[in-house]
């Protein structure tokens, strides 16, 4: 009952598991356009990555729980781990049973990929004493987003390894460009999540804008999701695809924008950026997966 109540808080099931999909076939899509493999093959293989995002972003919605614990208390008090909805002994057996699942079902089918998991998961961890000896990293948020934001990176980077091993293709330049480009994507989400006006804010709240100043902070925002679209744009129109499947990915655009025109245009009141900062991120993954699907050959197997 108290993994049900945390899920349907902090994680609900079905949300996340479209939004891992999305993620996992947007960007194995594109890679196996952008690589030259003779069909997109999807099949057991398609189950496992999209299970595996969507074990491994529960794991770290977990550790980010924990490792917050202490700021939601005073910033956040309705999360389920401040009202006790679990404890943290629960949440430690929630976390050791996702990590154990992820790795055998990936050691399975490929100790590089089992390594990746384990990695991203353990670094995940490791981050929750590396903020409690230190203060830079707890507190300055570019410190912070540097030495967290790979955990992100690294599922990319799964999918990639994932697809070039189903495909035999090498991971290459195509490869290592999207991750680039979907980190870009995520980090404009991360970016303006904590923003804000600072005549709205309390003293202690970290913000990127607290650091950067409100103008520069939006502007990176903006400036993250115009170089995520600006990249993938240019290699698919690089590899030959029709203008339509190139350009499709600039749809997801008119959240960002939106997002920027209604930073800038509200200042009386706290104006929330995540909304349309979430509708850009779900827009780049779902145009990347219509993408796929128009450009690529398919073929079906149970391998």
């Amino acid at each position: 009952m108290a993994l049900t109540r945390f899920v349907k808080d902090v994680y609900a099931p079905g949300l996340h598991l479209a939004y891992a999909a999305a993620w996992f076939l947007g960007l194995e899509g594109a890679f196996v356009f952008l690589s030259g493999a003779e069909r997109w093959k999807l099949g057991l293989h398609t189950m496992l990555g999209v299970l595996t995002l969507f074990m491994t972003l529960f794991f770290l919605r977990a550790v980010d729980e924990w490792k917050d614990l202490d700021y939601d208390r005073v910033y956040n008090p309705d999360r389920p781990l401040v009202q006790g909805v679990v404890t943290l002994r629960q949440l430690w057996g929630y976390m050791a049973v996702t990590a154990v699942l992820v790795v055998a079902v990936n050691a399975w089918v490929s100790w590089k990929l089992a390594g990746i998991v384990l990695a991203d998961m353990g670094w995940g961890v490791l981050l929750v004493w590396l903020e409690r000896v230190s203060t830079r990293v707890r507190d300055g948020m570019m410190v912070n987003l540097l030495v967290t934001y790979p955990v992100n990176v690294a599922l990319s980077v799964y999918t990639c390894v994932l697809a070039s091993q189903t495909h035999s293709v090498s991971l290459g330049t195509p490869g290592g460009l999207l991750v680039v480009a979907f980190a870009f994507a995520f980090l404009h989400y991360e970016l303006s999540r904590k923003i804000a006006w600072p005549h709205l804010t309390e003293a202690t709240e970290r913000l990127y804008s607290r650091e950067l100043g409100p103008h520069a902070a939006i502007g990176a925002a903006f400036g993250c999701a115009l170089v995520a679209c600006g990249l993938v744009v240019h290699l698919f129109l690089e590899r030959g695809a029709p203008l339509w499947g190139a350009s499709l990915v600039l749809a997801a655009l008119v959240a960002a924008v939106l997002g920027l025109r209604r930073f800038l245009r509200e200042r009386a009141e706290r104006c929330k950026l995540k909304p349309l900062a979430t509708l850009f991120l779900v827009g780049f993954y779902v145009s990347l997966c219509v993408q796929a699907f128009g450009v690529n050959r398919l073929s079906w197997s149970v391998g």
